[in-house]
């Protein structure tokens, strides 16, 4: 019985930060992509010439490695890529704070759902603790595993 829910938590854990992905990608996706570009362009880290593209292409990304994550095809790496994103967040972020850069926007959610910076560093710090935990014991409960099954039981 611990068996089972451990895993339902390492499922989950996999799972949740998926969702988070998702949604981030889809409500950019969904607006122009000039207000993710300002967003971005508000961190002052980058000069203007890379921020059109990156605003065109990260919310696609986003939604890609979030469905990759959670059906949990080629699980080791999109947990790594997923945790290395949520880092990147975590520096951006600490980052704005540090310097005192006025971003009311953090660019997570798009323009229409903005939290705080300590807000979003906060839950960006949940969302890496579960795909940390997600990355310790990988369920049997994905796509890698039900494939591997599948083909491994034909020879």
């Amino acid at each position: 019985m611990k068996e089972k829910i451990l895993s339902l938590f390492y499922i989950f854990a996999r799972m949740m930060p998926a969702i988070v992905l998702f949604y981030a990608g889809y409500v950019k996706i969904a607006a122009p992509m000039e207000e993710f570009a300002y967003a971005i362009e508000r961190y002052r880290i980058l000069p203007s010439l890379f921020i059109a593209p990156i605003a065109q292409f990260f919310p696609w990304f986003e939604v890609y490695l979030a469905v990759l994550l959670f059906f949990g095809l080629f699980q080791n790496a999109m947990l790594k890529t997923a945790t290395m994103i949520f880092l990147v967040f975590e520096i951006l972020l600490l980052q704005a704070l540090l310097r005192g850069l006025e971003v009311t926007n953090c660019g997570c959610f798009g323009a229409s759902k903005s939290n705080s910076i300590g807000l979003e560093f906060t839950m960006n710090i949940v969302w890496l603790a579960l795909l940390i935990l997600a990355s310790i014991k990988k369920p049997n409960f994905s796509l890698d595993s039900f494939l591997e099954r599948r083909f491994s039981n034909e020879n």
